[in-house]
């Protein structure tokens, strides 16, 4: 008995030794995980082809002074003086601004691939032109207005004459879209649009039909038709 109470007292104190000794080697420290790279960021412009675009913290606009716009104007609708020589600025993200070019140009304002896409009028009887970002290297594309940017397809899409035209930026190539429509929208690279069916006989509306088309001038849909009596015409009168 006294033999085996030995035996248990010297295996506790064994025990009670090996719990209060300090190891010198330090915790196995696990290694932070690294982090991914940060996708590549492309810059897409805010308000792209309105009077004033935003695009990598700077905002872009043509200065107006007085003699710039018209006297008078329809419910509150100045139009701007053709001809007249207005300053394209940028205003920086810390409020300083700049001047960077001046021309005679009016309207939209779109930019694509870095360079500027302007018009010479305010609406669609002027002509559609392309200056880098400095004012230079000017390119004329043709008559009308700019309607819509496909920055991730790299086009403009623009109205000339009755036609919906689509600008290649990468080197001025043009394609028609749609002839003698109604520009709608652009949303994921495609183009809506309206127009008559071809069955209107000009005294009735025939049936109305809502498309669209990629800015390339491919995959061109029907989406919607409206009936022939849509507005109280039957198809057989």
């Amino acid at each position: 008995m006294k033999r085996t109470m030995s035996f248990l007292l010297a295996a506790l104190l064994l025990s009670l030794c090996a719990c209060g000794q300090k190891t010198d080697a330090a915790p196995e420290q696990t290694a932070a995980p690294t982090p991914s790279a940060a996708p590549e960021q492309v810059a897409e412009a805010r308000n792209n082809c309105g009077l004033y675009v935003g695009l990598d913290g700077d905002v872009y606009y043509r200065q107006y002074d007085g003699a710039d716009v018209e006297a008078s104007g329809m419910f509150g609708q100045f139009a701007a003086v053709p001809g007249t020589e207005k300053q394209m600025m940028v205003r920086h993200a810390d409020g300083s601004t700049e001047v960077l070019f001046s021309d005679t140009g009016a309207g939209p304002i779109a930019i694509l691939a870095g360079r500027f896409y302007l018009q010479t009028g305010e609406y669609a009887d002027g002509r559609v032109y392309s200056v880098d970002m400095t004012g230079e290297n000017r390119t004329e594309l043709f008559d009308g207005r700019i309607l819509a940017a496909d920055e991730a397809g790299g086009r403009l899409i623009c109205q000339s004459g009755t036609d919906l035209v689509s600008v290649r930026c990468a080197d001025g190539q043009t394609v028609t879209l749609a002839s003698g429509v109604t520009y709608a929208g652009l949303a994921g690279g495609r183009v809506y649009y309206s127009s008559a069916d071809a069955a209107d006989d000009g005294a009735h509306k025939g049936a109305l039909l809502f498309q669209s088309v990629r800015t390339d001038g491919s995959d061109a849909r029907e989406l919607a038709r409206t009936e022939p009596d849509l507005y109280g015409h039957p198809a057989d009168t």
